[in-house]
């Protein structure tokens, strides 16, 4: 079968229409957007230890960070007891839902992990200056999650359950992490947790990343993980376990400030758009007619 191209010699009469988008909320700067209703970043069942899922803006995020697509999916880290010490599913409208037994763990290894790939977490990492004198414009994080189950109070350790950090001393060396309360506010653009009950639904939302904390690794030393549940990294405690909370997780989107171009290059008002799509996204699938609202999962009282 041939093919051909025709070119029209004739000029558009239009030039201020809008740029077209894979995704309603992706902007120029966007590197990483998990979402599974997506077409782009759908998948079956639950990804395991090593797979991948598809990142939804893989075709621009190869561009910015100057690798190949696929090389900016995200990989998943998974580890557990047995099918009992944690449950592994996709909700019905399609998140994944991690719930940790409170009774059945007989190692502290229990996890699952959401990361960025080697390429892009040493994007990410680099995007990062290593002090205050070359702050950067740094990085909106925004995470869409349910809580499902609330860990056990009594002995729980509390954790970090999206960090990029040195591994071996997250909490006092890092870019972010979210131990208990959000990074420290000299570094803070900006953090809202919100608690959406109407909805069904909760986000978390955080501009980070205008410089590290403590010393900067090498990239080799840094791990990261855009969203995770269990014990993992250096919070991997027998303090933790069979005491961890559940939660499903729909959507993650982590964005270059600097390449946003949603307002006006600032980082605070670069940070202020980003939110400001973010909310609206949120509140539009989580209220009666949108893509999550009315989610099921398993019981977690079926699963102690």
């Amino acid at each position: 079968m041939s093919s051909y191209a025709q070119r029209l010699n004739i000029a558009p009469t239009r030039t201020d229409l809008p740029k077209f988008k894979l995704h309603p909320d992706m902007s120029p700067g966007t590197l990483i957007l998990l979402d599974p209703t997506h077409g782009i970043g759908a998948f079956d069942g639950v990804p395991a230890n090593a797979g991948t899922i598809p990142n939804v803006v893989r075709d621009q995020a190869a561009t910015l960070v100057g690798s190949t697509a696929a090389n900016t999916d995200m990989v998943v880290d998974s580890a557990r007891d047995s099918g009992s010490a944690m449950l592994f599913e996709r909700s019905a409208k399609g998140g994944l839902h991690i719930l940790p037994s409170q009774s059945a763990q007989t190692t502290n290894s229990n996890r699952f992990v959401i990361r960025p790939s080697t390429t892009m977490r040493t994007f990410l990492h680099g995007l990062v200056p290593s002090s205050s004198a070359s702050a950067g414009k740094g990085l909106f994080i925004s995470i869409w999650y349910k809580t499902t189950r609330a860990n056990i109070t009594s002995g729980f350790v509390s954790y970090s359950r999206s960090h990029l950090a040195q591994s071996t001393s997250s909490s006092t060396n890092y870019a972010y992490h979210l131990q208990a309360s959000p990074i420290a506010a000299d570094d803070l653009l900006g953090y809202e947790a919100v608690a959406h009950a109407n909805a069904n639904g909760s986000r978390i939302a955080f501009g980070v990343g205008r410089h590290w904390h403590g010393t900067k690794p090498g990239s080799g030393n840094a791990v990261m993980a855009l969203y995770g549940l269990g014990n993992f990294d250096a919070w991997a405690t027998t303090s933790n376990r069979n005491k961890g909370d559940g939660r499903v997780v729909y959507r993650i989107i982590v964005e270059d400030l600097a390449q946003t171009a949603r307002a006006d290059g600032t980082a605070e008002a670069e940070y202020a758009a980003a939110l400001a799509v973010n909310t609206a996204a949120f509140d539009k699938a989580f209220a009666s007619g949108g893509k999550f609202y009315g989610d099921t999962w398993t019981d977690p009282a079926t699963f102690a």
